[in-house]
């Protein structure tokens, strides 16, 4: 009896440890640079260049960001949107600043988010909620930029810390339509 309590124990162990070792993504609140009672979705701007007979044609959108979190793993960090029944994948690989300072466990989360773009004439980062800008041609992303250059996050503990981007792809895939 002895031995199958340890056993069942043991077993128990392993499987919790197993559980918490992918649990690295922590996802980022719904509205970000919040201030002032105002408070934006993370956007991206989307522009679609087609052909007619007489030329080029474009349009762009600016499409809300509602699924992106921080694998604290990898240092990376993961968003993707679905839009004109297209798919798109972002990440980014990040340099995590003042990282001694906060600690990441599986019950962290998000209290608030802030992007954050450079502008280089006033020589500082500003808020700004416009994470990338792409141009589609025919599926194919023709142009890719990432307006945003990091990410300040305030955890559940009130830990304050800075994700710069040191590298980000893009990626577009059409969902498949179902018959």
């Amino acid at each position: 009896m002895k031995l199958i309590n340890f056993l069942f124990c043991l077993i128990t162990l392993f499987t919790l440890q197993w559980s918490t070792a992918f649990a690295t993504e922590i996802k980022f609140p719904k509205d970000v640079n919040i201030k002032k009672n105002e408070k934006y979705k993370i956007q991206a701007t989307i522009g679609i260049l087609s052909y007619d007979k007489d030329g080029g044609l474009g349009y762009s959108n600016d499409v809300p960001i509602n699924n992106c979190g921080y694998d604290d793993k990898n240092k990376t960090v993961l968003c993707n949107l679905t839009h004109d029944n297209r798919k798109f994948n972002f990440t980014f690989n990040v340099k995590v600043e003042n990282k001694n300072k906060c600690k990441i466990t599986n019950s962290t989360t998000f209290k608030k988010a802030n992007l954050y773009s450079y502008d280089s004439e006033d020589k500082k980062y500003i808020l700004d909620e416009y994470l990338v800008f792409l141009e589609l041609e025919k599926d194919k992303i023709t142009t890719f930029e990432c307006n945003t250059r990091k990410f300040t996050l305030l955890t559940n503990d009130n830990c304050e810390f800075t994700l710069k981007i040191q590298q980000a792809k893009a990626r577009v895939s059409r969902n498949k339509q179902r018959k």
